[in-house]
């Protein structure tokens, strides 16, 4: 058999182990699954959100997983069904990479983004106007070095970020710190407090804040156990206290839903000998995780959106294609 060939069948025979199983269950809660975007690129690191009545996605688009200028790519839909290309972002000598959707202080729609150039990651948004249909942008945030990986409102008047910074690779090590922004700055930010952890090299950090203001991290690490930490702080959020949660979940993405936590991320589970994109219950009162669910998925794969309404969750994330290019795909998952 071709070797070729003979990849493209394991591809599909782990894809079928490592997702078809849990969708066909019969207590599965996954209601719809589709691919809403593909064009032979390597299409990744999604986001989603509803804004004035219509759907938003947003991702890379590059040759690879990086390496290249990648671009960032915005689709939209009336019903999240039939997508079609907003717009296509790009900054001559950088990757833009790790696109996120954000609803400002002024209830205009956002994209933070960061542009990777050699040696140094320049945070950068772009903001939509309603009467043009245009982006403007990029605006600088007057942060490099540290990577504003996902930022996360609070209320209207507050905005936190949990950024990384590589201080070295040989060995690798990074820091995560506290960034925060306000009506009266914002696009830009501002450094609240420097080298909150460096523990098992922390990356990529999701963030969100309960009703009494508690401050909720999920953080990914990439050194020693790499299992993800659950970081926990009330206002004014001088102490972190930091809880291993025992598995690794990395690109993570929390929402709360009717006072319950949702966790999305890619994770490694046996038996399904690689990375999936799943959905996890997260208990903030007794820092435990557990899985529901994982989407379909396999191999390269993860870093998703989350959005809820009527009654559904909707996950966007990108997978690997049977082409051997990324896609990317939208779940829908009963949450009432």
């Amino acid at each position: 058999m071709p070797l070729n060939r003979m990849h493209l069948l394991t591809v599909l025979m782990l894809i079928i182990l490592g997702c078809g199983k849990d969708k066909n269950k019969k207590d599965s809660r996954i209601l719809s699954y589709q691919k809403i975007w593909s064009n032979s690129t390597y299409s990744a690191f999604t986001d989603l959100t509803k804004y004035g009545g219509r759907w938003y996605c947003v991702f890379r688009e590059g040759k690879a997983h990086v390496g290249d200028e990648g671009k960032v790519r915005l689709i939209s839909s009336d019903d999240a069904i039939t997508w079609s290309s907003d717009t296509l972002l790009r900054v001559p000598g950088s990757d833009l990479r790790d696109p996120k959707l954000i609803i400002g202080f002024d209830h205009k729609l956002y994209i933070t983004v960061g542009a990777l150039r050699p040696g140094n990651v320049i945070n950068v948004v772009y903001a939509y106007n309603d009467t043009t249909g245009r982006w403007k942008g990029p605006i600088n945030t007057n942060v490099d070095k540290d990577w504003l990986w996902r930022v996360q409102k609070r209320g209207n008047t507050d905005m936190y970020t949990m950024a990384y910074g590589v201080a070295s690779r040989q060995p690798m090590k990074t820091t995560i710190s506290l960034y925060g922004s306000n009506p009266d700055i914002f696009p830009r930010f501002r450094l609240l407090k420097k080298d909150v952890s460096s523990d098992g090299c922390p990356t990529e950090c999701a963030m969100l804040f309960t009703h009494t203001k508690k401050m909720v991290i999920v953080a990914r690490r990439d050194c020693d156990s790499k299992t993800s930490w659950l970081g926990l702080s009330d206002t004014p959020y001088n102490v972190i206290e930091w809880h291993d949660m025992g598995r690794t979940i990395e690109s993570p993405n929390i929402i709360e839903v009717k006072n319950r936590f949702y966790l999305a991320g890619r994770a490694y589970d046996p038996p399904y000998f690689g990375p999936v994109t799943a959905l996890f219950d997260l208990d903030i009162e007794h820092k435990k995780v557990t899985k529901l669910e994982n989407l379909p998925s396999g191999w390269d794969t993860g870093y998703p959106g989350l959005y809820y309404n009527d009654g559904k969750l909707w996950i966007s994330y990108y997978a690997k294609d049977v082409d051997e290019s990324r896609s990317i795909f939208l779940c829908t998952y009963k949450t009432d």
